[in-house]
Parts: structure tokens; sequence; C-alpha cells
């Protein structure tokens, strides 16, 4: 986990992401509403994802709520695409989109 702290110590953000072989995965990015559109959740997927890449990963999933559009466009900014649709995912009436980068 990596935690985003501004200059009062007061933690703005995190993500937690992992590795299983030579997949990563980005299981959750926060970041705090009033930090929002700042650029924080850029920075920490930026983060997961170069650490990822120097563990040698070659690619990165994550799933994403599909009505959340800001998570989707900041991710597709990464280079992530939608590999598949999960209906109901999070709880009746909440899908999600899977999505990967692909380095190799």
């Amino acid at each position: 986990m990596v935690l985003a702290v501004n200059s009062d110590e007061e933690t703005i953000g995190y993500v937690l992401y992992r590795r299983n072989g030579s997949v990563g995965y980005i299981d959750k990015i926060a970041v705090a509403e009033q930090q929002r559109q700042q650029g924080v959740g850029r920075a920490l997927l930026q983060h997961a994802l170069a650490h990822l890449r120097a563990q040698r990963a070659e690619s990165v999933c994550l799933y994403v709520e599909a009505e959340r559009k800001v998570a989707r466009h900041l991710y597709e900014s990464a280079g992530f695409t939608i590999q598949a649709h999960r209906p109901d995912y999070y709880r009746p009436g909440r899908d999600a989109y899977v999505m990967s980068l692909t380095w190799i």
C-alpha cells in the first residue's frame, strides 16, 4: 500500500496493489473527496504501475465500477482497455468492467 499525505500529515489517498507471477493487480485507489481532480489518483496509479513494472509484471488488471466514468477515464489515459463486463459484480445493479494494461 502507498499513502498520499498532504503538508498537514493528513492521508489524502492510497493505492493497494500486488503482483502474482507476471500479472499485477490494482486492488483499490481511493482519494479524499476534497482532494479529487488534483492529480492525486493519477500519481498513485503511476507509482503503482512503475513499481509493478520494476517487479517485472507483464500486465496489470483491475476492476472498476461501470458508472465511475472519471475513474475509467483515468485508467484509459494510462493505457488500460476494457476486457470484460461483469453484471451485478458489486451488488445488484452495480456492474464492473475488467480493465487491463499489457506491456509485453
